[in-house]
């Protein structure tokens, strides 16, 4: 999977750039404030719908401007080519594929899967349950496909149900909600309980390369106590969700418990060591996205060197290279043995390739 071309027209302080990436690893340079990671948001924005930076897309229109466009030719691993663009007007996000409307968001991953580690890729350690769930979700979403369905069925009928608690219209309508927020809340979990095992093993083998005599352990929380089926949790706790007016147990609460050494990483690790751990977790999930499915993901890094000092700054990013991926990265350290990139300078709004 890679990106031909990057075109951004009215997108924070870009009128209108463009980027032609190799294929390989690229390298974006320029002074702070020029628009470095500016770059990566369009790409993550293309493929996922939302930013990493603010939850209001609106906030990303140019001044002055009225509204803010990005487009990307892509070709993936089968030798398709495509054309996907966002045009983004106050309050409304209008997707198009090949000049098609896109109905379903879900299908933006499909299409140009990215995966970013930036200097808050921490988060996944000290950031609440949903962030986590985010995160095991994209991996569980582009591990089987057999499971997306399920996502966006237990969804509907959640809300639904929700609905039905908060109007204290408890009826037989609540057991019809009941038992499908039970059929597809177990296979969630399911899902996720298998990938959070594979998960775990790679990134066990992925901590050997930057540490000594670390433990490290994952634990899955469901969402619901465990030895019990959700079905039966819902009926025993309806009165409690009554009263809250939200259904308190199911895979919309799970979470999972990192540890190290025995102790809670997000306390027990330093920032240096979190990041490093992060790190970890982020190409676990990416060979397990690139295992069981036809996806290559994007690469998408931003100031790797923050927390980390030199020699784990260039173990990281060599470890990237031997993925073998298409790479964006606004880092860029000196003397890296063995990584070849394309260097792109971007300054006054522009984003022009530097000679080699």
């Amino acid at each position: 999977m890679g990106l031909v071309n990057l075109s951004m027209s009215g997108f924070r302080n870009f009128k209108d750039a463009t980027l032609q990436p190799s294929s390989g690893f690229n390298i974006l340079t320029g002074d702070v404030g020029a628009g470095k990671t500016s770059v990566l948001e369009a790409v993550y924005i293309l493929s996922r719908n939302r930013s990493f930076r603010t939850s209001n897309l609106d906030k990303l229109i140019s001044v002055k401007e009225p509204s803010f466009a990005i487009m990307a030719d892509f070709k993936n691993e089968n030798g398709f080519n495509g054309r996907l663009k966002l045009i983004r007007n106050k309050g409304k996000s209008e997707f198009y594929f090949n000049d098609e409307p896109i109905k379903k968001t879900a299908l933006l991953s499909e299409l140009i899967p990215s995966l970013y580690f930036g200097s808050n890729s921490q988060i996944i350690f000290t950031g609440s349950p949903s962030v986590r769930r985010k995160f095991i979700d994209w991996g569980v979403y582009h591990y089987g496909t057999e499971i997306k369905h399920a996502y966006s069925f237990f969804n509907r009928v959640l809300k639904q149900r929700n609905y039905t608690l908060k109007n204290h219209n408890v009826s037989r309508e609540t057991k019809i909600w009941d038992e499908q927020v039970a059929e597809y809340g177990e296979k969630i979990s399911q899902a996720r309980k298998e990938y959070v095992d594979l998960l775990f093993e790679y990134t066990k083998d992925m901590t050997t390369s930057f540490f000594k005599n670390l433990r490290l352990s994952f634990k899955f929380n469901q969402g619901w106590p465990e030895n019990k089926d959700l079905l039966s949790v819902l009926e025993q706790n309806i009165t409690k969700d009554i009263k809250s007016g939200v259904t308190e147990y199911g895979p919309h609460r799970a979470d999972i418990i990192l540890k190290v050494n025995g102790e809670n990483a997000a306390a027990y690790c330093s920032c240096g060591q979190q990041k490093i751990l992060s790190f970890c977790l982020f190409m676990a999930q990416y060979k397990l996205a690139c295992q069981n499915s036809n996806v290559n993901p994007i690469i998408l890094i931003d100031d790797i060197q923050s927390e980390l000092n030199h020699e784990l700054s260039e173990s990281a990013l060599l470890e990237v290279k031997k993925l073998n991926s298409q790479v964006i990265s606004t880092s860029l350290l000196k003397n890296i043995n063995n990584l070849s990139f394309e260097m792109f300078h971007v300054k006054h709004n522009a984003i022009n390739r530097v000679a080699s």
